[in-house]
């Protein structure tokens, strides 16, 4: 009996002497052996079971369609009709590519659908930091202006069932596209695209694909329904900052009518603005505080 209680002492005393030494570390790995289960369901709920067909994405087009390479073309964000219309495209032979089209081939309906659906979901971000040249992206953005662009491609050049998000996607992809439509090696079902890219110059090309890659893209539904923000009372620094922006071509001004107001503005002229809305009531007298 006596040496009962003496081995069960010795246990309670070495685990309790590796729970003070080691404690610490066995609640870190539990933790983290459920984050890893959590992170699994989510994904899961997200994607589907595994096998996950967009997996095989991820090599070229980046982790849940956000490319990060200026050369592919990202999928986050795109409109899941369009992603479902290029894919058919590229089974048919309609689009040719030599990596697409074996893969699209290898698709049913029904997978083209869950994967159109599962990259539409995603967040679109920019496919890279690009240096902004203000000239060349005030040119680019002057081409997208008068090409009227966002009658395709929509509020914010998010894309929509019938044309794909051109904001924020890979510079060097764009003007490849571009240089494609025009050289007739892609063919849109229109005709708009080829007839577009036949009238604009290899600098027009460069300066649309520099402008279209500095915007940052946001979903289709959220630029749709985005409206004019309130300026009274706005941080003054923030003001200044989107005024220039606008004025370059590093901010999307779709419809134009920001730029062509300040345009002309200069440096001066900004802060000045800038300070006047900063500081005006937002009462209907629209006095200044």
């Amino acid at each position: 009996m006596k040496r009962a209680w003496i081995i069960g002492v010795v246990v309670v005393a070495a685990v309790s002497a590796a729970g003070v030494l080691f404690g610490r570390d066995l609640y870190g790995y539990y933790r983290f052996g459920k984050a890893l289960d959590g992170g699994a369901d989510t994904l899961r709920v997200d994607a589907g079971p595994w096998p996950q067909p967009q997996e095989t994405c991820f090599i070229c087009h980046g982790p849940r369609g956000q490319s990060g390479n200026g050369g592919y073309p990202a999928l986050s964000g795109q409109p899941a009709a369009y992603i479902e219309a290029q894919l058919r495209a590229f089974a048919r032979d309609r689009r040719p590519d030599p990596y697409m089209g074996p893969l699209a081939r290898g698709m049913d309906e029904k997978q083209m659908k869950l994967l159109a659906e599962y990259f539409a979901r995603q967040a679109p971000v920019q496919n890279e930091k690009i240096r902004v040249d203000a000239a060349l992206a005030a040119r680019g953005m002057s081409v997208v202006q008068t090409r009227s662009c966002v009658a395709c491609h929509g509020a914010g050049l998010t894309g929509n069932e019938r044309a794909p998000r051109l904001a924020g996607q890979g510079e060097a992809y764009l003007a490849d596209q571009l240089v494609g439509f025009r050289a007739g090696r892609r063919h849109d079902e229109t005709g708009a695209m080829n007839g577009v890219a036949a009238a604009l110059s290899d600098e027009d090309i460069r300066a649309v694909a520099h402008y279209l890659a500095g915007i940052a893209p946001m979903h289709a539904a959220a630029a749709s329904t985005d409206h004019a923000p309130r300026l009274a009372n706005h941080d003054e620094a923030d003001l200044v900052k989107q005024i220039t922006a606008i004025k370059t071509g590093n901010r999307a001004d779709p419809a134009g009518a920001m730029h062509a107001a300040v345009a002309r503005l200069s440096g001066d002229d900004i802060r000045a603005v800038a300070y006047y809305l900063a500081n005006v009531s937002s009462r209907r007298d629209g006095g200044v505080r």
